[in-house]
């Protein structure tokens, strides 16, 4: 495995997007589905893969919460409104 690709290696970019992590992720599993792995890299694979989706989960969290602000922000508003 060359070490661009090698699990232990590769790190995920602290300013990575939702979509680049995505296609990295897409990466890692056609690399575990590609079978030529080893016991151990398969596993260190699979490691990677799960710290990309807890990336992504912290990602969509935080969008969720901006999206859950900005509506009682507008509700807000609407219920403020002179009538």
């Amino acid at each position: 495995m060359s070490e661009q690709n090698d699990p232990i290696t590769r790190e995920i970019p602290e300013d990575a997007s939702y979509e680049q992590l995505v296609r990295e992720l897409e990466a890692s599993v056609a690399r575990l589905e590609g079978g030529e792995l080893s016991l151990e890299d398969a596993v260190l694979e699979y490691e990677y893969g799960m710290t990309i989706i807890e990336r992504c989960n912290q990602m969509l969290d935080r969008a969720e919460l901006r999206v859950t602000e900005l509506s009682m922000r507008a509700q807000q508003s609407t219920d403020q409104a002179p009538e």
